[in-house]
C-alpha cells in the first residue's frame, strides 16, 4: 500500500495565501466601510475560501486526492459561506483527520475465530462419555439432543455392521436434526449398495460366459451384504434375498465352487429354507471349505433341529481364534 505523502510546501503556501487575503478582506472592511468595503471583503474573502480550498487538497493524502473538483468545492464552501470559522475548522481539525486517516494501514489479513460448524470430523476422547458408555447409550438414553448428534456423526468411524444399528435407533429419536442426519446417513450406505450393484447389472449385460458368472456372484454377495447389515427390513429384505438366490443359482450352473455353495447356504438360511442351506453347506465342505467357516451354521441347524449332540460337535471342530469373535465367544463357551 503507498504511504502518504509529506506536507506539501505548495499546499502550505496556498494555507499561507489564504490566510493574508482573509486577514486583508477584513482589513478592507473595516477600514473602507460601506459599498465599496463590502465589494472588496467579498472578492477577497473569495480569493482566500479558493486559496484555503487548493491547499487543503495539496496537503490531502495521496490515497484520499481523488475527485479534485468534489474536494476543492467542499473546501472552498465551508471557507466562504463560514467565514474565518470555516477557514479555521479546515485548517485545525478536517486536515489533521484526514491526515491521520490516510496515516492508517489496514491490514491484509484479518484474524477470525474458528466458526462452530455442525460437521466438523468428531473427535472422540478415550475418557470421554462415547467411550465409557457406548455411542449406542448416548442415542438412546442421553437427553442433549447435540451429544446425541454428535453419537451419530460418530458412527462414520465405526463398521457398517456396528454402525447401522445405532443409525436406526437414531431414526427414532424425538429431535428432527438427529433423524434427519441418521436418516441421511443410512441412505448414503444405501446408495453405495445400490450403485455397485447397478453399475455390475450393466457390465452383466455385455458379458457371459465364466465372467457373467463372477458378476452374477458378486451381485451375489453385494445383496447378501445390505441384507446382513441391516440396511434393509421386511419385504423389501425378503427381496433382496430372493435376487441374491437368484444371481447364486445363475453363477452356480455355470462353474459350481465352494465359496458359491457358501452364500448360497447362508442365504437360505436367512431365507427360512434351512434343508437347501444343509446340502449348499455340506457340498461347501466337501469342495474344501474349511470348517471354521461352515461349522457355526451346521451348528445352529442342529440347534434348530433340537439335535443338541451334533450342535456340540460341530462348535468343536471352530478353531480358537474364530470362538475368539465377539458375536461366537459367548455361544462357545456356553456349549463346550
Amino acid at each position: 500500500m503507498r504511504a502518504p505523502s509529506a506536507l506539501s510546501p505548495f499546499g502550505l503556501l496556498f494555507i499561507a495565501l489564504g490566510a493574508v487575503l482573509e486577514l486583508a478582506a477584513w482589513l478592507a472592511w473595516f477600514g473602507l466601510g460601506g459599498v465599496p468595503g463590502t465589494a472588496v471583503f467579498l472578492v477577497l474573502h473569495a480569493a482566500a475560501a479558493l486559496g484555503i480550498a487548493v491547499g487543503a487538497w495539496l496537503l490531502l493524502p495521496l490515497r484520499l486526492r481523488g475527485g479534485r473538483g468534489s474536494a476543492i468545492a467542499f473546501f472552498f464552501s465551508a471557507a466562504f459561506f463560514t467565514s474565518w470559522l470555516g477557514m479555521a475548522g479546515i485548517v485545525l481539525a478536517l486536515l489533521p483527520g484526514f491526515y491521520r486517516y490516510g496515516l492508517r494501514r489496514e491490514p491484509g489479513w484479518e484474524q477470525r475465530r474458528e466458526p462452530d460448524l455442525p460437521f466438523k470430523p468428531v473427535q472422540v476422547n478415550p475418557n470421554g462419555v462415547f467411550m465409557r458408555v457406548g455411542l449406542a447409550a448416548v442415542v438412546k438414553y442421553f437427553r442433549d439432543t447435540d451429544l446425541r448428534r454428535r453419537a451419530v456423526m460418530a458412527t462414520r468411524h465405526l463398521s457398517g455392521r456396528r454402525a447401522v444399528p445405532i443409525l436406526r435407533q437414531a431414526l427414532r429419536d424425538p429431535a428432527d436434526e438427529v433423524r434427519l442426519l441418521a436418516y441421511s446417513m443410512l441412505s448414503g450406505k444405501e446408495r453405495v449398495f445400490e450403485l455397485e450393484i447397478r453399475r455390475l447389472q450393466a457390465e452383466l449385460r455385455e458379458h457371459d460366459g465364466r465372467s457373467g458368472d463372477w458378476l452374477r456372484e458378486q451381485i451375489a454377495s453385494l445383496y447378501w451384504e445390505q441384507s446382513s447389515l441391516g440396511l434393509v427390513e421386511g419385504e423389501v429384505q425378503a427381496f433382496v434375498l430372493q435376487e441374491a438366490l437368484l444371481n447364486i443359482d445363475a453363477a452356480l450352473s455355470g462353474r459350481p465352487t465352494a465359496g458359491r455353495h457358501y452364500l448360497r447356504g447362508k442365504l437360505c438360511m436367512r431365507l427360512g429354507r434351512y434343508n437347501d442351506a444343509e446340502r449348499a453347506l455340506s457340498e461347501a465342505r466337501r469342495l474344501g471349505l474349511d470348517d471354521n467357516r461352515t461349522a457355526p451354521y451346521f451348528a445352529e441347524l442342529a440347534f434348530l433341529r433340537r439335535d443338541y449332540a451334533t450342535c456340540r460337535a460341530e462348535l468343536a471342530r471352530v478353531g480358537h481364534e474364530i470362538r475368539k469373535l465377539p458375536r461366537l465367544e459367548p455361544v462357545v463357551q456356553y456349549w463346550i
